[in-house]
């Protein structure tokens, strides 16, 4: 996907998830708005890829 529409994708979801409602549903669902960049969610996707990789890998589990 080209990167300008990847960030004019991003910036519209961010206005969304920090409308007052939205953000009032999300925390009834234990969540919180985290609005970030592109780059920024590929970085933190990217560190718990790794860190649950090892989990897996250290138990052994295996996929069916």
């Amino acid at each position: 996907m080209p990167k300008d529409v990847i960030h004019y994708l991003n910036r519209e979801i961010v206005k969304v998830v920090h409308m007052p409602e939205v953000k009032e549903r999300l925390a009834i669902d234990g969540a919180q708005p985290a609005g970030n960049t592109p780059e920024q969610f590929a970085a933190v996707n990217k560190a718990e890829v790794e860190k649950w990789a090892k989990v897996i890998k250290a138990a052994g589990i295996k996929a069916d």
